[in-house]
């Protein structure tokens, strides 16, 4: 029965060659589209998804004002809350940035833009696995350094680098371990040292300084709301009532002057994608962008089957024959439906492999686009492609089958079947319904390009054109020489050498990058008004650069 089935599909395909064609490309496109969508949707979710405590750790985000949320908290947080508290398991404070510079053994350097610095337990709440030591024990004090795999094999080869030397900042550390890069986290580090408890130390009693990033692992995840409040509490008697009795007001007239933070923790589960900050050290993800992709690749698929259910319907009617014969040598209406379906599962499985391979193919054009490094993993999308398998089978074969099945046969043979109105029917409904997807895709694709139009022409209140961007690394080290006179020379010789460059018109520098953001916040108070100020330091002759207009 399958050799026959076969035998009649295969002469229909060489008698609809063009239709044929239409309906596996149309297919294809619309399930390649699905597949950049998941993707990019694996990618995202990817990220901490491996942590075995990612619904216990949570990120203390400071609400500063009704816009503006920190990631950053006080370094007096964290004991207090432990002893407050009995459901904190453990506390770690850490860079919410990586730091760029370089790392020396012997006279080998390597420059290094991912350094992090966190406390001892920082591999606590980030489980990488170690190839060289244990995490238990890697950042044991300030002599210690951790390398990932990629940093340990460009110094040492296939040497181990356990107790290995590494000069950094003009500090000789130790290798304590390396750890294996393989997994996506908010926390990526090509190495990590342990200078955070110092700095703990140091600012161990000033509640208002938010400068690291806390993360607090609680023994269940029903602990976050009785956090929440003891952490609430802690800032409103130490800064509050404290720095109201040294104004000589109430606490009320210094809340309604100066506000007070408000804190919420959020799950290293949801920090990627829905965190009300700038994310963590590797980012935020774009949610809406990512629901809008996976959205718009659905409608593509949905406008591909439509596309394919009317191209089938329009076939059928030249089959009607066929079908009519059929049942007058005996096909029963299940036979006929499953031969239907048998041709349309061979066809969804050629537009399947051929839609991998347009994806293969499309692939690094479509990684430039993200800014990212997606590739197809078998397992993972294996069972999602299989979902789509199934759900064309059933949106695209099922209906069409049943619509053929029902062919009356006295109709059929007569040959007036396609002048009848059950015979065009269902095509009419296929082409509303594509002509209303297709004109949403028209009105938005002209959305997006006056959107583009409006943001190329807008005016920026400055000028980036013929200007480069370039990151400068100042110098750090425990030399009598290296200091702020030194760091100042040495950036005005530079400049001034850049300026000798035929071309150069003008050189200036910030501490910021455009697009980024002010890099700091200060309080600024004048007669008992206090305003947190966004602060953008920037070097004589930036605002002229840039042509910014007082």
């Amino acid at each position: 029965m399958l050799k026959n089935w076969l035998h009649i599909f295969l002469f229909h395909i060489k008698s609809n060659k063009l239709f044929t064609v239409l309906n596996v490309l149309g297919l294809s496109i619309g399930i390649a589209g699905l597949i950049f969508a998941i993707l990019y949707w694996n990618e995202e979710n990817s990220y901490n998804d491996w942590n075995p405590n990612k619904e216990t750790i949570f990120l203390l985000v400071n609400q500063i004002d009704e816009n503006t949320f920190w990631t950053s908290g006080s370094a007096a947080v964290g004991s207090n809350l432990k002893s407050k508290s009995s459901n904190v398991a453990s506390y770690c404070y850490l860079n919410g940035d990586y730091e760029n510079d370089i790392l020396r053994v012997g006279k080998k350097k390597i420059l290094s833009d991912k350094i992090l610095s966190a406390q001892s337990n920082f591999f606590e709440f980030f489980p990488f696995e170690f190839l060289e030591g244990a995490a238990k024990n890697a950042l044991t004090d300030a002599n210690s350094i951790c390398l990932s795999q990629e940093i340990a094999t460009q110094f040492f080869g296939n040497e181990l680098a356990l107790n290995k030397e590494i000069n950094y900042k003009g500090n000789k550390l130790v290798v304590r371990g390396v750890y294996k890069l393989d997994k996506k986290s908010s926390y990526l580090p090509s190495c990590v040292v342990n200078f955070m408890d110092s700095r703990i130390n140091e600012y161990i009693n000033q509640w208002g300084n938010f400068q690291f990033v806390l993360l607090i692992k609680g023994k269940n995840a029903e602990s976050k709301s009785e956090l929440v409040s003891k952490i609430n509490q802690l800032y409103f008697d130490n800064m509050v009532v404290r720095w109201a009795k040294e104004k000589g007001i109430s606490t009320d007239e210094f809340v309604e002057k100066y506000g007070v933070s408000k804190v919420s923790l959020e799950t290293l589960s949801e920090v990627r994608l829905h965190t009300k900050t700038g994310g963590l050290a590797e980012g935020k993800g774009n949610y809406k962008f990512l629901v809008i992709m996976l959205g718009l690749s659905i409608l593509i698929l949905f406008l591909s089957i439509f596309n394919y259910v009317n191209l089938a319907t329009a076939t059928a009617i030249k089959r009607a024959k066929e079908v009519g014969v059929r049942k007058i040598l005996g096909a029963s209406k299940t036979n006929i439906i499953v031969q239907f379906i048998f041709e349309t599962v061979v066809i969804v499985l050629f537009s399947v492999l051929f839609s991998l391979a347009l994806v293969e193919l499309a692939l690094p054009y479509y990684n430039d686009f993200l800014g990212k490094t997606l590739i197809i993993k078998p397992l993972e999308i294996a069972l999602q492609l299989g979902v789509i398998f199934i759900i064309l089978i059933v949106s695209a074969g099922i209906f069409p089958a049943i619509y053929v099945s029902n062919f009356e046969v006295l109709k059929v043979l007569k040959g007036n079947f396609s002048r009848s109105k059950s015979g065009i029917w269902l095509r009419n409904a296929m082409l509303v319904l594509q002509f209303a997807i297709a004109t949403f895709f028209i009105v938005g694709s002209y959305i997006v390009y006056q959107q583009i139009n409006y943001m190329n022409t807008k005016d920026l209140g400055f000028k980036a054109n013929q200007v480069i961007n370039v990151k400068y690394r100042n110098v750090y080290g425990e030399a009598e020489e290296i200091n702020d006179k030194f760091r100042f020379d040495r950036y005005t010789t530079i400049k001034n050498e850049l300026l000798k460059i035929k071309g150069v018109k003008q050189v200036a520098g910030g501490a910021f990058e455009f697009g980024n953001g002010a890099p700091t916040t200060i309080d600024y108070s004048y007669k008992d008004v206090s305003v947190s100020g966004q602060n953008i330091p920037v070097d004589f002759g930036m605002l002229e650069m840039m042509q910014i207009k007082w």
